[in-house]
């Protein structure tokens, strides 16, 4: 009968054009005599009224509450975006029957207080996940089904506790990747992990994809919470980051997966280095590289030798230094990751500049600017280009103030050529190179430069 009805089904008059309503009304007269009452006052209120009257009838007051406690939200949440924003003119729930006639076969079932509460916390489950499939715009009725299987779940018996354990590891998975909520995810995945210890579950089912045992991955997603709250509040709270970085690292054993471990070395070494303990961070920094050169992972590698190229130089390492950014360069360049190539290259660049070394910087400096500007990173680029300027810059004063001794000293031949800069502004770059190599030299033995 069911089937009957909705192939019957026709629009209502305030779905459709003004030029369209004349025929529209046609339609529906002429389908009266196969049209139930229920049909017809589909035809006369909006759709979401319908259903919610349709729920009481039925005696399934909870489920009519409920979805009036979405129309409500959704109302309220658009009324305080404003007119014009995303979320005003993004699709209304009210206006989708597919999914509203979707929730209404749940709601309908996990008001029955005859179904056992693993049953309906499943059902809540499935449909949650289905619509945090369906896009952005539905996230937030996910998040409320989550919410509302997470409450009757407290009713599951211990034999199902299977059923929790992944309702929490499901609803932290959407938390962290989808709503970016980190701490309120930590919660619900300590929680699965905790409880899914040495079980033989899977939620593999329910996501729709392939997965390993439960607790592996309850494990795996805990180190890259624990490593995002880490990150946030690494200059706010240090102590509270390392901790948070150990706490991921001992997860990350626990999964099993290797880039996990040595993800969780790197970030736990820029937390010590925060919190000032430069040696633990190289000691972290080294264990993370060995892992990293083994699995082999490019990025990381080169990732690691910035980060121990800036550790060593904390500590006044400067050998060390160096040999980490040429390292850097030539892991860049060996797996050919151009930007990768063109940081090292500013990096090594920038030492040289802070050693008072133009002269090795500034070629450095040049190369990064190339690989920058080749592909496409302009805002980079220009930064680089600034550097360049500072240490040409550097160079030039250098012979400017070796030129300036020389000429104390009677060098006629400095004097002009100060002179010349003077009076015609002709650069030092005009100056023969052993003229340039002859001042600074001088300047040198002088102690001038000093």
């Amino acid at each position: 009968m069911s089937s009957m009805i909705r192939s019957t089904r026709v629009k209502s008059l305030t779905s459709v054009a003004a030029r369209d309503i004349p025929k529209t009304k046609e339609e529906i007269k002429s389908k009266l005599p196969f049209l139930t009452s229920t049909e017809i006052r589909r035809q006369k209120i909006p759709y979401n009224d319908a259903v919610i009257s349709e729920l009481r009838e039925e005696g399934s007051h909870e489920a009519a509450e409920y979805f009036e406690f979405l129309f409500d939200l959704e109302e309220q949440t658009r009324r305080v975006a404003g007119p014009d924003t995303v979320v005003w003119n993004k699709p209304r729930l009210r206006d989708n029957e597919e999914l509203v006639d979707r929730l209404r076969k749940v709601f309908t079932i996990f008001c029955r207080r005859t179904i056992p509460a693993a049953s309906r916390t499943m059902s809540l489950i499935e449909t949650a996940v289905f619509v945090q499939n369906l896009g952005w715009e539905w996230l937030w009725v996910a998040d409320s089904l989550y919410r509302t299987a997470v409450w009757i779940a407290k009713e599951i018996k211990e034999k199902d506790k299977q059923v929790v354990s992944v309702l929490r590891y499901v609803y932290a998975r959407f938390l962290f990747y989808e709503l970016n909520d980190a701490k309120t995810a930590l919660e619900h995945v300590r929680a699965a992990q905790r409880d899914s210890r040495e079980k033989p579950w899977n939620a593999s089912k329910i996501l729709g994809f392939k997965q390993e045992n439960l607790f592996r991955e309850c494990c795996t997603l805990l180190q890259k919470v624990l490593l995002s709250i880490a990150r946030d509040v690494r200059d706010s709270e240090v102590e509270l980051s390392v901790n948070s970085c150990r706490v991921a690292l001992s997860a990350a054993c626990e999964s099993g997966h290797e880039e996990s471990v040595a993800q969780a070395h790197h970030e736990l070494g820029k937390s010590e280095i925060a919190a000032g303990n430069v040696k633990e961070a190289i000691k972290h920094f080294s264990r993370g590289l060995a892992i990293l050169e083994r699995i082999p992972d490019p990025l990381g590698i080169c990732n690691a030798h910035s980060e121990m190229a800036l550790a060593h130089k904390m500590t006044g390492d400067h050998d060390k230094v160096f040999e980490h950014l040429e390292k850097f360069k030539d892991s860049a360049e060996k797996f050919n990751l151009q930007d990768k190539l063109a940081e090292a290259h500013w990096l090594a660049g920038e030492y040289h500049l802070s050693q008072d070394n133009p002269k090795e910087a500034t070629p450095n400096l040049e190369m990064s600017l190339s690989l920058y500007t080749r592909i496409g990173e302009m805002k980079k680029a220009s930064r680089v280009r600034c550097l360049i300027g500072v240490s040409r810059g550097q160079e030039m004063m250098d012979v400017y103030k070796a030129l300036i001794m020389r000429s104390i000293k009677g060098d006629v031949q400095a004097t002009l050529n100060l002179c010349r800069w003077r009076d015609r502004g002709e650069g030092f770059d005009k100056i023969p190179i052993h003229e340039k190599e002859k001042a600074s030299k001088d300047a040198e033995n002088e102690g001038f430069l000093s």
